[in-house]
Formats: C-alpha cells, sequence, structure tokens
C-alpha cells in the first residue's frame, strides 16, 4: 500500500492548557508516513515544555517571536517535504484515522487538489457543542459570506501552497478563508467529503470564541481586504443581497447533514 508523505503543521503560542491534547491527535494517527512540524511563537505558559515532551514524534520545532500566525504557517511548511499538507491549530484536534482516510481519498481522486470535510465543534473540556458543516465551494458564495470549508478538516496538495505562495503574513485573523480563495483563482479542484475529519474548539482565548469589538474589527478587514482584491479581479458581485441569499440556501443542507450524519453522538468514542 502507498502512503504519501502528509505534512501537518501546527501553529502554537502560549495555549499550554491545549497543545497536548492537539499534539496527541496527531502523533495517534497511526500513519506510516507523516511529518509533523510544530512553530511556537516563543510561549511563556509551559507549551514549550509540552512540546519537548514529544519532540522525538516531531521532525521539527522551533520556539521563537513571529509576527502572527501566517508567518508561523509559511515558517512551518518551508520546512515541510510532503505530498500533502495540512495545518491543526494549537487547540483544534484531529479525528482517529482522519489521516489514512485522506491518504486513500487523494490516491482515488488524483485530479482533485483539496479536500475537505466537516468539524465537530467542541469547548474548552472537550464537550461536543456543534458540528461546522461543509459546504460546497464555489468562489462567488466564498466572498459573498458562505462559510464552506472548515480550515481543521481541509488538507492540499503541496503544489496548491506553492502556486498560492503560502499564507499572507499581513492576514492576521482568516488567512485560510484567503488561501481558499486564491486556490480557487488558480483553478484547483476541491471536493467535499461527508465526514467528520477534525474538532474545532470554541473558547475564550481563541480567536473566534473571543467576542472583543478588536477581533471582530480585524476580522473585518482581513476579510474584506481579499475579497475586494479577487472580486474586481474576477468581476465577482459582491453584495449584502447575495450575501444573505447564499446563507439561505444552504439552510436545509445544512439540517439533513446534521440529521444524516448522526453529528452528537459517540463523540467520545471518536475522540480517543
Amino acid at each position: 500500500m502507498i502512503y504519501p508523505k502528509i505534512s501537518i503543521v501546527t501553529p502554537s503560542y502560549n495555549q499550554a492548557n491545549f497543545l497536548e491534547r492537539t499534539i496527541l491527535s496527531v502523533i495517534n494517527q497511526n500513519y506510516p508516513n507523516l511529518e509533523y512540524i510544530i512553530i511556537d511563537g516563543g510561549s511563556t505558559d509551559g507549551s514549550v515544555e509540552i512540546i519537548k515532551k514529544y519532540e522525538k514524534h516531531l521532525s521539527y520545532w522551533s520556539s521563537e517571536k513571529d509576527n502572527g500566525q501566517s508567518e508561523a504557517l509559511n515558517k512551518g511548511f518551508a520546512k515541510a517535504t510532503g505530498d500533502i499538507f495540512a495545518y491543526i491549530n494549537s487547540d483544534d484536534i484531529l479525528l482517529p484515522e482522519t489521516l489514512n482516510f485522506i491518504s486513500d481519498i487523494f490516491q482515488k481522486n488524483t485530479d482533485v487538489d483539496l479536500i475537505y470535510g466537516h468539524a465537530l465543534l467542541i469547548d474548552a473540556n472537550d464537550n461536543e457543542i456543534g458540528l461546522c458543516i461543509a459546504l460546497p465551494f464555489t468562489l462567488k458564495e466564498h466572498l459573498n459570506g458562505v462559510f464552506s470549508i472548515p480550515q481543521q478538516s481541509s488538507f492540499w496538495k503541496r503544489q496548491v501552497f506553492e502556486k498560492v505562495g503560502g499564507f499572507n503574513p499581513q492576514n492576521h485573523s482568516c488567512m485560510d478563508g484567503e488561501f481558499f480563495a486564491f486556490a480557487a483563482t488558480n483553478n484547483f479542484t476541491f471536493k467535499k467529503i461527508n465526514k467528520i475529519l477534525a474538532a474545532f474548539r470554541i473558547h475564550n482565548l481563541s480567536k473566534t470564541g473571543n467576542e472583543t469589538g478588536i477581533i471582530k474589527s480585524l476580522y473585518e478587514i482581513d476579510k474584506a481586504n481579499f475579497i475586494k482584491e479577487i472580486s474586481y479581479a474576477k468581476k465577482i458581485k459582491v453584495n449584502n443581497f447575495l450575501r444573505t441569499f447564499y446563507r439561505i440556501k444552504y439552510l436545509p443542507y445544512k439540517v439533513f447533514i446534521k440529521m444524516w450524519i448522526g453529528a452528537f453522538s459517540n463523540y467520545e468514542s471518536r475522540s480517543q
């Protein structure tokens, strides 16, 4: 059996409360050709000690000040030698056997460049609180506010990263959404999988869980910048009517998926 090398990068900064859980979710995948890289931004909360505890399982790690998550990701992927890339933040987790599943899907769909699935929503105590549903991806809908790709459950070929040029270091809040948008403008092919592949943790210190006006304002600015650039270049209409229309369009689909996939059962057994 062929196992393409999968490179996983974890950007981390002062997430000692969750980092070990993240690391274990990756190294316990039982995938024989894994390259795991951790880029820490100079944490002072005990994160480095946790990383050192597992460094024999890591292909590379560093801990030094950087300019944020995008820079950390670019540094990590610059060290990556895999065929398939993905990143998992230091408070999120991969579900068991995800990497074997992804490897198989890529080998069965050689014309596909980016594969993504659903993600659980969990709280600070690993309790399941919801489901982040993967939706069919189109660039027009993406630019009009349809959240199609849960980042934690996305995997792409290395040439996607290389062609796009990595993550925008000036984008500190929605670099994944910008990355997917530019992947689409470069005509890479996307494939949605109806399977839960990872868990996305919501807590008070996460960017998503933090409700401060500063975080929200930064997100809106970062998002507006790449939407304006791409929509102008591709002549794609972006307006409030389309944003509302596309969001309503997928409501029945989301209800169906939640019922079909059984999102709120057996989380404990899936996440061991």
